[in-house]
């Protein structure tokens, strides 16, 4: 086994391992050597994670440099992104996310660039569910006359229809909606839960990447 092969393919895996044993046996079993154990490492984790995240600024700021330097297509567009992390990160490294500064680009920065981003999602979904719901079976008609039912309901123009429309809605949202929601909810959480017995026992690799041995 090469030195390339066991730092980047079995160092992590079984440290992934060790770690996950050891956090759902501190988790389901709290013995005190366990449960100590499981909070160093979740301390090393956020650690790890903080590491983590201060490397994507700085590449994302090498990278959005690099691109201002030759001047590559809508290069003046990486100015707002350096712009974004002088006034809401480095202020909140240094100054903590208590000061007025942090409080003032976090309310004027990142919740309008939030609200755009939901604003285009929202576009998205609706084009989504313009190709949804088409009446081409017995299912889809259902669906249709269903999710036609539910956005009546919510529209403003909904209550101008009396308590009917709004009572149908509510039944098909807290029973059958509820039912199925349980259902894919129960499907998830098996899939979950053998997805990471996968992870712990070294089957499922594809967190390092493909890697040749």
């Amino acid at each position: 086994m090469s030195l390339r092969i066991l730092v980047k393919n079995r160092i992590p895996v079984y440290g992934v391992m060790i770690f996950g044993i050891i956090t759902g046996i501190a988790y389901y079993l709290p013995i005190y050597p366990f449960k100590e154990s499981a909070a160093v490492l979740t301390a090393y984790g956020v650690i790890t994670f903080d590491m983590l995240l201060l490397l994507g600024v700085l590449h994302v700021s090498a990278f959005e440099v690099r691109w201002i330097m030759h001047k590559k297509r809508d290069w003046w567009a990486s100015f707002i992104t350096l712009a974004v992390f002088l006034v809401w990160f480095i202020p909140a490294v240094y100054l903590g996310n208590k000061h007025p500064w942090y409080s003032w680009a976090q309310d004027y920065f990142h919740t309008i660039a939030n609200k755009c981003v939901t604003c285009l999602l929202a576009l998205w979904i609706i084009a989504s569910c313009a190709r949804t719901f088409r009446a081409k079976s017995l299912e889809t008609t259902i669906l249709l006359i269903v999710g036609f039912i539910v956005v009546l309901r919510n529209a403003p123009v909904g209550g101008l229809l009396g308590s009917g429309v709004a009572t149908v809605a509510d039944w098909l949202m807290g029973i059958p909606s509820s039912g199925a929601g349980t259902g894919v909810l129960i499907g998830a959480t098996v899939g979950q839960a053998a997805q990471s017995l996968r992870v712990l026992v070294g089957i499922d690799r594809t967190y390092l990447g493909l890697y040749e041995e």
